[in-house]
């Protein structure tokens, strides 16, 4: 059981839920009254081999003691080809934000008004050891678009996949679905973020649905028994403002173990000495950055 909480962990961990969200300290002046602002993403993302954002990071969990943390992420231009980039953080580390450690993890491109990421991001060893070893690949995810309206959805991804999962030497079959989207929330002609005023700023949300099932040999039948029911286990709101670039993230991510999982376990006398719920809260504020 401990595995299995370990892998759901760890997913999250990359591919950063409670449908709550974090209450954003924006102070709206004024939205665009057309929702779209018009103008061209290298307004919103200036390129060049010295830009570099620095970030203070939160992370708070009661449940996983490792993610309950205060950090610091230096996000920086790492390589240019016509119009894709790449990023890196913290000397080709790995970024502590959930926002930057996706965008830090693949290819970014920009056409006149969008901006999108692909990424492979690799599962840890982890996965590996438990023969889960495949990794969610990300096609040209849409960030921003100028073009699209307010509640406009700009991303789907979906896909599913089987493995095997290693539960105390015994291989049980698992079935993986999962639901990417990216939401364009709001355009503001200004707002207040991490304490300052940035105008023209973009708001998106990125959302990932997850369900995992398992197939369990019970004696003389077997029985596929959910182990997460479909849920959000990621949501992040973002903001990219004007001349700057990402100013703030605030994500949510969690999961909860399906009550089946938990009644077969009795059934079969195995205890469970971990929570069935994780919830971990991640914000991201910008608070230096180079980009003339």
């Amino acid at each position: 059981m401990k595995r299995i909480l370990a892998v759901i962990a760890m997913t999250i961990t990359l591919v950063s839920c409670n449908d709550e969200a974090y209450e954003s300290d924006s102070a709206t002046s004024g939205n665009n009254p057309s929702d779209t602002p018009g103008g061209s993403t290298e307004e919103f993302l200036t390129i060049g081999e010295q830009r570099f954002w620095i970030y203070d990071v939160q992370s708070n969990s009661q449940d996983l003691p490792d993610m309950d943390f205060m950090a610091q992420d230096s996000v920086y231009v790492a390589s240019i080809s016509g119009a894709s980039f790449t990023l890196s953080a913290n000397d080709d580390g790995i970024a502590n934000g959930s926002m930057n450690g996706i965008i830090t993890n693949g290819t970014l491109s920009t056409t006149a008004t969008t901006i999108s990421v692909e990424a492979d991001l690799e599962l840890p060893d982890t996965f590996s050891n438990l023969g889960l070893d495949n990794n969610l690949e990300i096609s040209n995810m849409l960030l921003l678009d100028l073009e699209a309206n307010n509640n406009d959805i700009m991303f789907v991804q979906e896909a599913n996949f089987s493995e095997n999962l290693d539960i105390e030497g015994t291989q049980i079959p698992i079935q993986v679905n999962y639901e990417l989207t990216t939401k364009k929330v709001n355009f503001y002609d200004s707002v207040t973020l991490n304490g300052s005023e940035y105008n023209n700023v973009f708001e998106g949300i990125l959302s990932l649905s997850l369900s995992v099932s398992g197939t369990f040999n019970l004696g003389l039948f077997t029985q596929n028994v959910a182990i997460l029911e479909p849920q959000n286990i990621l949501e992040t709101n973002y903001f990219y403002a004007e001349q700057v670039g990402l100013v703030r993230a605030e994500s949510t991510q969690g999961f909860n173990l399906s009550s089946q999982l938990t009644a077969l376990l009795q059934l079969v006398n195995i205890p469970l000495n971990l929570p069935t719920s994780v919830t971990v809260e991640n914000i991201e504020e910008l608070v230096d950055y180079y980009v003339e």
